[in-house]
């Protein structure tokens, strides 16, 4: 009787040393975010910190649960919040359960929009206003007809120096660095200037031609 006792303390012991093993190792472990905010479309690493060996890692990153490795890869077009989480099963058969919420936030990219004080224009001392319209804009640049404004105002003015149709370009990021792109062709048009020719006639004097 008195050995089966010390067998079942021994056994106890074990028992305890390896749980408290086991918890030790779940608690050293987290899940690590490459980017804590990013601009959809984007691809986002995860991984897990100080995994054991000979584990084996399910994960679910937003898109269902997945088996992987220590590094797992989600592709995100479209704006949300990710919530992470992953099982490691240990080779002893235990299971730790790790999860992170708000692990990222995807932005959606903004969708720059501007006005145009004038379409027709002639060639000269005409110019144009622009004015961005898009919200919660920090940094702009304008590309007029070639010509670059960086790190613009929010309104513009540009004269032509040639005639024909132009092309309006908007590239504008907003507080969460996300960048958008309007690139809007023929949106002017410069038309040349007039030329009058007079040549002179007998009985009416000088007519144009």
């Amino acid at each position: 009787l008195r050995i089966e006792m010390m067998k079942s303390v021994y056994v106890f012991l074990i028992a305890f040393f390896l749980g408290g093993k086991a918890v030790a190792q779940c608690n050293s472990m987290q899940i690590f975010v490459e980017e804590n905010s990013v601009c959809a479309p984007k691809m986002v690493r995860f991984n897990i910190v100080n995994p054991p060996d000979s584990a084996l890692f399910y994960w679910d990153i937003g898109k269902g649960s997945t088996s992987g490795a220590e590094t797992i890869y989600g592709y995100y077009d479209a704006p949300g919040v990710i919530n992470a989480s992953i099982e490691v099963k240990l080779s002893n058969g235990d299971v730790c359960r790790i999860t992170k919420d708000s692990a990222s936030v995807v932005n959606a990219l903004p969708q720059p929009i501007f006005s145009v004080s004038r379409t027709k224009l002639c060639n000269g001392p005409d110019t144009i206003k622009l004015v961005d319209l898009t919200p919660n804009i920090v940094v702009r640049n304008w590309v007029v007809d070639g010509t670059s404004y960086n790190n613009a105002n929010q309104a513009i003015v540009h004269s032509f120096v040639t005639t024909g149709l132009k092309n309006i370009s908007l590239i504008a990021a907003d507080i969460n660095g996300c960048q958008g792109v309007n690139a809007s062709k023929d949106v002017v048009e410069v038309f040349p200037n007039l030329k009058f020719e007079f040549a002179a006639n007998k009985l009416s004097g000088c007519v144009p031609l």
